[in-house]
């Protein structure tokens, strides 16, 4: 794998001594190589990332994305007078002037500069973490303030249409297999119960209440790299899901995660919970820089975002279940049942702490 991995690079231009390369295991989809290179000036470290076709069917419109992003991100910044090169990514062309590599099996790669100094938390007990965290999700939203929309592809095809995900739910129900249907019987009657509710913001959407804009679509605490002395965010990372979207699914889906009071795929059912106080720091630093911006709709509705990702991830990890585990990476057989199972528990303490959520946000908008 090492001179396969080498080989990729040396399509990118990089051809000095690769003295150490590892694989990162923190992402469900893509795979991913950290890379180090030595030649008699420094050495040089990279990222190199194989993107998963089978869910990015047209990877060339992922990097797209990615580079017209980023690029405005790094303009807006510059402007700012920051000059930390650690607060946007770089990607590297091919010998052929491409921002992505196809290799003999019609795999695709790219590659990009290693921030260094930096570390990523997985998950976090530390409230000015978490508020850090927030505050980097919601910086990258104002620093694409302006940002043309409709210039972003959408690579993943109604990605976060709930509609359209309790369509597929519904379709994976009438054909999977008996013996995964019964184990996910009462699964499936409690997303079916909560139909409606979970499908509000997309039908607000359609029907032009709700603006779309620049979303990032995966607010997990490991997609913010943070400086590794102060712990200070410096850079939205993971940049595959880039396309226009409902900012409520952003700070949903980065609540439903982070203030998580269990792991994702955990087991114990009965100690799933909403930290309060995880969700007040995350809300202050991820409504703080955008709050001016929100419309009255957007503002009513970010609380109920949390509710919504929740149950929508639920319908995901039982749909993929039923349909034989063909887009979540699993350890086990039952795993995406078990996250889905997760994810239901969650969304039950979500509505039963939904007032409580709305006050605090509304709060910190109005103050």
């Amino acid at each position: 794998m090492r001179s396969k991995l080498i080989d990729v690079c040396s399509n990118f231009g990089i051809n000095d001594d690769c003295i150490d390369c590892k694989a990162i295991s923190n992402g469900l989809i893509n795979d991913s190589f950290w890379m180090k290179f030595r030649n008699n000036i420094a050495d040089r470290e990279y990222m190199l990332q194989r993107i998963n076709s089978n869910v990015f069917k047209s990877p060339e419109n992922v990097m797209e994305n990615i580079i017209r992003v980023t690029e405005y991100i790094k303009k807006a910044y510059e402007a700012y007078g920051d000059k930390d090169y650690r607060s946007s990514l770089v990607f590297f062309q091919t010998n052929e002037g491409k921002y992505y590599y196809v290799d003999e099996s019609g795999g695709y790669w790219r590659l990009s500069r290693y921030i260094r100094n930096s570390i990523v938390v997985n998950n976090t007990d530390d409230l000015d973490i978490i508020r850090e965290i927030g505050y980097a999700f919601g910086n990258f939203q104002n620093s694409l303030d302006g940002f043309p929309v409709g210039f972003l592809h959408e690579t993943i095809v109604d990605f976060h249409n709930t509609k359209k995900r309790y369509v597929a739910l519904k379709n994976a129900i009438n054909n999977a297999r008996i013996s995964r249907l019964n184990e996910a019987t009462e699964s499936i009657s409690y997303l079916l119960s909560v139909e409606d509710e979970a499908c509000k913001l997309t039908e607000l959407a359609d029907n032009g209440i709700l603006p779309y804009r620049v979303t990032h679509n995966d607010t997990k605490c490991n997609n913010v790299l943070l400086d590794e002395d102060t712990r200070k965010a410096l850079c939205v990372i993971d940049l595959d899901t880039v396309m226009p979207g409902l900012i409520m699914h952003d700070f949903g889906d980065a609540a439903r995660y982070i203030c998580n009071t269990t792991a994702e795929d955990s087991k114990l059912l009965n100690r799933v919970s909403i930290d309060m106080d995880k969700f007040t720091a995350l809300s202050q630093g991820f409504l703080s820089p955008i709050k001016d911006t929100l419309t009255k709709e957007e503002a009513d509705n970010m609380a109920n975002g949390v509710f919504v990702m929740a149950t929508e991830l639920a319908v995901r990890f039982l749909t993929d279940y039923l349909e034989g585990d063909r887009y979540f990476k699993i350890n086990y057989s039952e795993h995406n049942l078990i996250r889905a199972k997760c994810q239901i528990a969650l969304s039950k303490r979500i509505a039963e702490n939904l007032q409580e959520m709305n006050k605090i946000v509304n709060d910190i908008i109005h103050t």
